[in-house]
């Protein structure tokens, strides 16, 4: 079956989008939300306010999308790390998963910045929503596995997992926010893997 090509139109206005999009992660990460203005990000992008707004409904949905594009590729690399890993002991493999996602947070200052304006502009149960959509089905996947290994203790698995990214959640804030993100990754990882232990059943 054999995919329709996209008209000419379509390519130009997948373009603006994206070239929108590009915009206006820069300028949050620059400005930040309040201060860059739909203004600014038309100006910057060489179009029309109109078509931003034929594009987003207004900057909220601009913001969403940006943020949601940064931790999508946050989670590619943690997918990369599992897809690299799938024939490892399953507790190695969420040991793994969960120090990419830190390790990355650390060394990614753009997603910190984003990260760090997430909460005020959408609120927090908005960004924990956003977030759960694209992390929570990883990490109760692999919570089954190894809980199908009969390496988990007597726990409810969705409840597990629920916790396991509320921690991660918790900790990519920890280090968005510190003046020393590497270091603090490096501590909030130690902490963390103290904590998982208690799901762990090594018999």
């Amino acid at each position: 079956m054999t995919t329709a090509k996209m008209t000419r139109r379509e390519q130009y206005a997948a373009m603006t989008r994206a070239a929108l999009l590009e915009s206006a992660r820069r300028l949050f990460v620059e400005q930040g939300f309040d201060a860059a203005s739909v203004d600014d990000i038309a100006r910057d992008c060489d179009v029309s306010k109109g078509a931003v707004y034929h594009h987003f409904r207004d900057k909220q949905e601009l913001f969403v999308e940006v943020y949601r594009d940064s931790e999508r590729k946050l989670m590619e690399a943690v997918m990369q790390v599992h897809g690299q890993q799938l024939d490892a002991d399953p507790w190695d493999l969420i040991v793994a998963c969960s120090q990419t996602v830190l390790r990355r947070r650390a060394a990614d200052a753009e997603g910190c910045a984003l990260l760090k304006q997430a909460s005020t502009v959408l609120g927090a149960e908005r960004r924990q929503q956003l977030d759960s959509e694209l992390v929570l089905p990883l990490i109760r996947g692999l919570v089954q596995l190894v809980h199908d290994a009969d390496r988990l203790q007597p726990v409810d698995i969705d409840i597990a997992a629920q916790l396991v990214f509320h921690i991660l959640s918790e900790s990519s804030m920890l280090i968005a926010f510190s003046a020393d993100p590497q270091t603090s990754a490096e501590k909030v990882e130690a902490v963390m893997l103290r904590m998982f232990e208690g799901l762990h059943t090594k018999s």
